[in-house]
């Protein structure tokens, strides 16, 4: 797969036009793709920005120095200095041709200060690589040649290909993955910007407390102060709010501290907080930069210029600030709550139950318990011989017998029962009479066959008449 390399070529350009034709035209030959200053599109962005981001799209880079220095940036280097750092500093392999006795005409001619800074760039190149020297653009495209076509077998970079040279699978693969990784890069941000800063481990927070004097209304005998301690969260849960949205002003973050200050002392009961107005208090200003600071130190807040007049300064929540905060104010559980039904057990062999689960299993068991109790208490007996004369007192009337006023098992509710059936259950009333197969006063049940000492057995006492 044929490739072409991008090559950026930087030098001065008042004094050096026919050298940078020469230059261009022997990389063109050698299938490269020369980019300088000349070629430059029109762009929103300042100049120095739009060299930044062609350097670092380039895959090597060929600095060539005449007789001047060239026009100076904001730090009072040369823009040709200034590329050739930023080069070095991308990584890029770099190609240096120095002039070897530049002679300019008097119309070019630069100030001695110049000069003096053209030599000192001259030899920072000559100590830092091997550069090679020409004295006329013919010779200047010749060594260019040479040293472009031993760099690229030397040190091969990514290039440029042709798209449709490109397998279409092998297209849509990169363009997937380049969207997973942008995916990945912007998760990583957020996770990062919602995460402590490092090294918080070791600065005060949470239950930890601090001093806070605060200044208050002056009386006849001067200024008034009043001074407590107060835990760390407190304060961030009091001034976090203020700086969410919009930010807050000093202003607003020291009257906060001032509030709780003061909801601090009344709650407490302060003895020296009696008497004291409040009306007019404020943190006093070591303590306001002192809560300032180590609130930025734990990445919770920044300074920012205020948007409607950027001569002052607001307080802004930073996204791990926010986070905190959410948190501090969210209502806690108080307990947990009951499942409404039984939970499974688990797999694992040992198990930590929670004090609801304890609970609730020992209130069946003392159900059980009672019930246990109560039906061994009761006058039914399971009997070690079940006696055939029995079986009558368990018949109901049938359907063909008349009615008894009152009897609540009258023929509508009659059903049919199999005398011949045996009952795990025998009646112990003294009134059955054996001959007859009737009972006077008798309780009818249905058959249960689980064992009465793990049954719940419900009595109930009525006559037949």
């Amino acid at each position: 797969m044929a490739r072409r390399y991008q090559v950026f070529v930087s030098s001065t350009y008042e004094d050096l036009h026919e050298e940078r034709r020469e230059v261009m035209q022997a990389l063109l030959a050698l299938d490269c793709i020369p980019t300088g200053m000349e070629l430059f599109p029109a762009a929103d962005d300042d100049s120095w920005t739009i060299i930044q981001r062609f350097i670092e799209e380039c895959d090597y880079y060929v600095v060539i120095v005449g007789g001047r220095y060239g026009s100076r940036g904001p730090a009072g280097k040369s823009f040709t200095e200034m590329e050739y750092d930023h080069a070095v500093q991308a990584g890029l392999p770099v190609l240096a041709f120095l002039h070897k006795g530049p002679v300019i005409a008097v119309s070019e001619s630069e100030t001695t200060e110049d000069g003096t800074l053209l030599g000192a760039f001259r030899a920072k190149i000559e100590a830092a690589r091997h550069a090679k020297y020409w004295s006329s653009a013919a010779e200047l495209a010749k060594v260019v040649t040479q040293g472009m076509y031993s760099l690229m077998r030397s040190k091969p970079r990514v290039g440029w290909v042709r798209s449709d040279s490109v397998p279409e699978g092998a297209k849509d693969e990169l363009l997937r993955l380049r969207k997973e990784i942008d995916s990945l890069n912007e998760e990583l941000a957020t996770v990062k910007s919602k995460s402590a800063p490092e090294g918080v481990e070791d600065l005060a927070q949470g239950a930890e407390t601090t001093r806070v004097t605060i200044e208050l209304e002056s009386n006849e005998w001067g200024p008034q102060t009043f001074s407590l301690d107060v835990r760390w969260d407190s304060l961030m849960q009091a001034v976090l709010p203020q700086s969410f949205g919009g930010g807050a002003t000093p202003e607003a973050v020291a009257n906060a501290v001032a509030s709780l200050a003061q909801r601090e002392a009344l709650a407490r009961h302060l003895p020296d907080a009696k008497g004291l107005s409040w009306q007019h208090s404020i943190a006093c200003r070591s303590d306001y930069g002192k809560i300032t600071n180590q609130m930025v130190a734990l990445g919770l807040i920044e300074a920012r210029p205020d948007p409607m007049n950027r001569v002052f300064t607001r307080w802004f929540a930073t996204p791990y600030g926010v986070a905190t905060g959410t948190r501090l104010f969210a209502v806690k559980r108080a307990q947990p709550v009951e499942a409404p039904y039984p939970r499974s057990a688990p797999s694992t062999p040992t198990r930590q139950r929670s004090q609801n689960e304890v609970v609730r299993m020992s209130r069946r068991s003392t159900l059980l318990l009672d019930a246990i109790t109560q039906v061994q208490s009761s006058q039914w007996r399971r009997p070690k011989v079940w006696p055939s004369s029995c079986t009558a007192s368990l018949v109901r009337r049938s359907s063909s017998s008349a009615p008894s006023p009152g009897n609540p098992y009258n023929s509508s509710r009659s059903r049919n029962v199999d005398t011949t059936a045996e009952s795990p259950l025998t009646c112990a009333s003294p009134n059955t009479n054996v001959s007859t197969g009737t009972n006077r006063s008798c309780e009818v049940t249905p058959r249960i066959r689980t064992p009465v000492a793990y049954s719940r057995v419900r009595r109930s006492s009525r006559r037949v008449e």
